[in-house]
């Protein structure tokens, strides 16, 4: 099931902990990116972490862009809680696969596989257990895959996943777990579009602060409260139109994301609904 996908398009410096649950050292640029305006720029061994439920399969993409491979860098994380069952880290240009505390070795490619100052797309796929399952695959060609033990702690499972570099950039992310029918494994060397808000939909139910509904909520990156919309009215429904999608080929899913605030007391419930 495909669980999470960025495409760095939609905010800035200032909201990436409103994208992710952790985050350091990162901010969003234009100066070099992948596909669409932007991309995720990470400092000194730093990266951007989410967290879900806890999963026994976890399928984690990305695209990087290494100014240097001469060192040892984390690139992906399959985590549970702060155990490390499963790192992907480039080993001067190699791809290696680590375990547990210490980094223990598990699995390296017999050849460089990593290009400094380009872009690479590469997915990590784990399967956390005492004799766990393994791949990972650049730009489509698996170059690692076996069986190890990448299980630390007593869950053979994980609930969270990070994205590192070193003072590079990252872009095109996505996270899918092992359960569901579709976007269950691999879903290829990706690209993630980021849509925005552009008319009116079916329901205008909410009160916009200025101006028509679909202008409160299209500006990128997000305005906070200089304009909203806002309801205390339950069933109240808002729904606008977007751009269409550039893309050519298979669509692998669509996230709709919002930016929200309660500001009052007591338990509130919102549901994001797609036509």
């Amino acid at each position: 099931m495909l669980r999470w996908m960025d495409s760095a398009d939609d905010y800035d410096t200032a909201h990436v902990l409103q994208e992710y649950d952790k985050a350091s050292n990162i901010s969003i640029t234009a100066a070099n990116k992948r596909t669409g305006p932007q991309a995720i720029h990470a400092g000194a061994n730093t990266g951007v972490r989410k967290y879900f439920d806890s999963q026994a399969t976890w399928i984690v993409g990305g695209a990087f862009y290494l100014g240097n491979i001469a060192g040892v860098d984390t690139l992906m994380w399959i985590r549970d809680g702060d155990n490390q069952p499963a790192k992907l880290r480039s080993n001067t240009g190699k791809l290696e696969l680590t375990s547990d505390t210490y980094d223990t070795q598990r699995d390296i490619t017999d050849d460089v596989v990593l290009s400094a100052n380009a872009w690479t797309y590469i997915e990590f796929k784990a399967t956390i257990g005492n004799n766990g399952a393994y791949e990972v695959k650049v730009s489509g060609r698996t170059v690692l895959s076996g069986n190890a033990d990448i299980q630390k702690g007593a869950n053979a499972t994980a609930d969270n996943v990070m994205w590192y570099a070193v003072g590079g950039e990252i872009d095109d992310l996505y996270a899918c777990d092992g359960t569901g029918a579709d976007n269950n494994d691999f879903l290829g060397d990706v690209k993630v579009e980021t849509r925005i808000v552009n008319g009116a939909g079916a329901h205008s139910d909410w009160t916009p602060s200025a101006g028509l509904n679909h202008q409160c909520v299209d500006e990128i990156p997000p305005n906070d409260d200089t304009d909203y919309v806002s309801s205390a009215t339950p069933a109240d429904k808002d729904s606008y139109s977007c751009e269409d999608v550039a893309l050519v080929g298979n669509i692998k899913g669509i996230q709709i994301l919002a930016l929200e605030r309660k500001d009052d007391a007591g338990a509130h419930v919102t549901r994001l609904l797609t036509r």
